[in-house]
């Protein structure tokens, strides 16, 4: 079983995927739900992070390997 879902109408996801909106907005504005058992109370949860790259709707840190100048 998931340890969270998103929950949000198809009009929403094609704002989203379109990116005429972002999540955070979405989920603030109760258009988007996150059901997550671990962590009830917070938009930043791993789970949103992940789901956020995954969908192209968030950028990945990426370590900067190079030694310091």
């Amino acid at each position: 079983e998931p340890v969270a879902k998103l929950i949000a109408e198809a009009a929403t996801w094609r704002e989203l995927l379109d990116r005429r909106s972002n999540l955070v907005t979405e989920m603030t504005g109760g258009r988007v739900r996150c059901v997550n058992k671990r962590d009830s109370y917070r938009i930043r949860s791993d789970e949103v992070h992940a789901i956020a790259t995954v969908l192209g709707l968030a950028q990945v840190p990426v370590l900067d390997a190079r030694e310091p100048t």
